[in-house]
């Protein structure tokens, strides 16, 4: 028997034989026929006839219920139809919601079949292959999702929130690479080396090697920057930056879980705490958050970092949950 989409269908609204759905379901165990299968199922979700919702008997019901709260005994509600008068604008609310929440949870579904999601928790970092032979560092609380289907029969695009290290592969057919972010810019290239930091403060692409094109969709000064190796550009909501940098790996150095400061704040690693391990820093004295590091250390998690700043830039720290305080440190009293 052949596997045809009304039978897809069928097997999908639950009208399908046993005989069939041990057919499909041997069928689907080949990878090749998944592609087929949830491009049916989206065209399936899509088609589905609209729910309409009997309004009046779901608001008589919930009377019913509101009425018997807290009665040791709950009656059977009656399916018997009640005509009352309600209000329209009640009827329509109602309505809407019933069909908003249907049409969000196609579109989350849809999302779900149509991406491949990758996604790092505070403090961890994930190597990831694509398709095309392009691999992808993902640093910590970031997200990378890939079309799970047609990656490589045209542009390749990947979408980033976050953080992450791409080595992009150069096709023979010259296919673009675009990584696209919420942070209102994205990064088109054919092959080459490049860091992408997209986080809600801003963000910043480092160019290692090759040639990339940063675009911007914002409301901002300029629509497209082009990047040579040892450049970067910074974007936040006032402006964009472009500079230059002569060790642009040291931009990524968190792959190696290396980190290299350059006259940095401790505000700002402050910053790098709460995107890369979920931790707040907090102090009284502002002096304190405006003392500067510089130079290439190394550390494995959020505690081997504070150690660092301590040792280095002799003050205290301590942790109360996911909050850390910063503090000069307390000078013992001489014993009388």
């Amino acid at each position: 028997m052949t596997i045809t989409k009304e039978l897809i269908f069928d097997y999908l609204a639950g009208k399908a034989s046993a005989l069939q759905k041990q057919m499909i379901e041997t069928w689907l165990r080949d990878q090749r026929n998944e592609e087929l299968f949830y491009q049916y199922l989206i065209e399936y979700e899509t088609l589905l006839p609209t729910y309409t919702a009997d309004v009046d008997q779901a608001i008589d019901k919930y009377h019913q219920m509101l009425k018997h709260v807290g009665s040791a005994e709950v009656p059977e509600i009656s399916h018997t139809t009640v005509v009352r008068t309600r209000p329209i604008w009640l009827r329509w609310s109602i309505a809407a919601a019933v069909t908003l929440l249907l049409m969000t949870s196609v579109w989350v579904l849809r999302n779900q079949w149509q991406y491949e999601s990758y996604q790092t928790a505070y403090g961890q970092t994930r190597n990831i292959t694509l398709p095309d032979g392009s691999t992808v560092v993902l640093n910590a609380n970031s997200r990378l999702r890939v079309p799970r289907f047609g990656f490589t029969s045209g542009p390749r695009e990947v979408l980033l929130e976050g953080e992450a290290l791409f080595s992009v592969m150069h096709t023979k057919t010259h296919q673009r690479f675009i990584v696209r972010t919420d942070q209102q810019f994205q990064v088109e290239v054919l092959g080459t080396v490049f860091n992408v930091f997209a986080r809600q403060r801003g963000g910043k692409v480092v160019l290692n090697q090759g040639k990339v094109n940063v675009l911007f969709t914002g409301k901002v000064s300029r629509n497209k920057v082009t990047l040579k190796p040892g450049q970067l550009v910074t974007i936040d909501p006032q402006r964009i930056r472009v500079g230059s940098t002569p060790e642009p790996e040291n931009h990524a150095a968190w792959c190696d879980n290396r980190y290299v400061f350059d006259k940095t704040t401790v505000q700002e690693i402050g910053y790098l705490l709460r995107e890369n391990y979920g931790l707040t820093m907090t102090s009284t004295d502002k002096e304190l958050l405006a003392l500067t590091i510089s130079g290439s250390y190394s550390a494995n998690n959020a505690g081997e970092l504070l150690q660092l700043l301590e040792e280095t830039l002799g003050i205290s720290t301590s942790r109360q949950g996911d909050t850390v305080v910063i503090a000069r440190p307390t000078v013992p009293q001489p014993l009388q």
